[in-house]
C-alpha cells in the first residue's frame, strides 16, 4: 500500500538544488521503493566504453545489480541523475551508452522533476521510452513504475529473455 508512504506523500513538495541532492533525496529513496538494496547498488560505477579504437572510462551515477555480483549478467538498471532544470533529452544518449556497455535492459534518466524510463534493445535498434512521469505524479504512478522496473520485475524480465 503506497498511500501510507511518508516519502511518497511529501516528495512533490521537496526542493532539490543540486545533482547530488537529486541523487540522495530523490533517486536513493525511489530505488529503495523499487526493491533495490544497498548491496544491489553500485554508486559511481565505472563504465569502460569503446569509442573508435580507444577505450575510455566513464562513470554511471548508479548501476543496479541483482546482488553483489557486478557482472553484465547481473546488471539490471542504469540511473543517470541530473540537476533540476536540466533538459533530459540532452542526457538520454549518455545513459543509453552505459546501458549498452553494461548490458542492462533498462535505463532511467531524471532531473528530480521528470523521470523517463527506457527499454534498451540493441546497439542498432531504437530504444523504447516505456514510462514517463513527473515527481508530482509519482504518488499515483508508483505502482506502474514498480511493475516495470522494480528489482523483482527486471530480474524476471531478464530470466524470461535468456530462457528464449
Amino acid at each position: 500500500d503506497w498511500s501510507s508512504d511518508p516519502w511518497l506523500s511529501s516528495v512533490a513538495d521537496k526542493t532539490f538544488s543540486s545533482e547530488k541532492e537529486v541523487e540522495i533525496r530523490f533517486v536513493l529513496p525511489l530505488l529503495e521503493r523499487l526493491g533495490f538494496s544497498e548491496e544491489d547498488r553500485a554508486d559511481g560505477h565505472p563504465v569502460e566504453q569503446i569509442v573508435g579504437v580507444r577505450k575510455i572510462r566513464t562513470e554511471a551515477d548508479f548501476v543496479l545489480f541483482n546482488g553483489l555480483n557486478r557482472s553484465k549478467d547481473n546488471a539490471l538498471l542504469v540511473v543517470e541523475a541530473k540537476k533540476v532544470g536540466k533538459n533530459l533529452a540532452d542526457h538520454i544518449s549518455q545513459a543509453r551508452s552505459y546501458a549498452m556497455f553494461l548490458c542492462t535492459p533498462y535505463y532511467l534518466v531524471t532531473n528530480g522533476d521528470e523521470i523517463r524510463v527506457y527499454l534498451y534493445r540493441s546497439p542498432i535498434e531504437s530504444d523504447v521510452e516505456v514510462f514517463k512521469l513527473t515527481r508530482h505524479d509519482i504518488r499515483t504512478t508508483i505502482g506502474t513504475l514498480y511493475n516495470l522496473i522494480s528489482r523483482q520485475a527486471i530480474v524476471e524480465y531478464k530470466r524470461k529473455k535468456t530462457a528464449h
